[in-house]
């Protein structure tokens, strides 16, 4: 493991994608699976759903930013997933991301 962590136990769990890139997440674009990521804050790591493929890898969070490492995905064809592209540039980059929680 890349010395992955997460500081905020408030990630822990499944997270449900309403929207990617500012457009609403829709169940007749979603594939075969409604998008998600899942965060196991105890062993910093990071799997979830694109609608098509599943991807897991580790996940270093501190201070509102996280980052991304050893990512894998499966590599099944679906024409039906739209979001596919959105998820994977995310978690698939090098970059760090700063993030808040919106508990409404």
């Amino acid at each position: 493991m890349d010395d992955a962590a997460i500081t905020n136990k408030e990630l822990e769990g499944k997270w449900i994608f309403k929207t990617i890139g500012g457009n609403e997440v829709l169940k007749e674009k979603a594939g075969k699976e409604f998008p998600f990521v899942k965060f196991n804050t105890a062993a910093g790591t990071i799997s979830g759903n694109t609608g098509c493929n599943v991807f897991n890898g580790n996940v270093n969070e501190s201070g509102g930013t996280m980052s991304f490492s050893s990512m894998t995905t499966t590599k099944m064809f679906c024409s039906d997933a739209s979001y596919e592209l959105d998820i994977t540039s995310v978690f698939f980059s090098k970059y760090q991301y700063m993030y808040k929680i919106d508990n409404g």
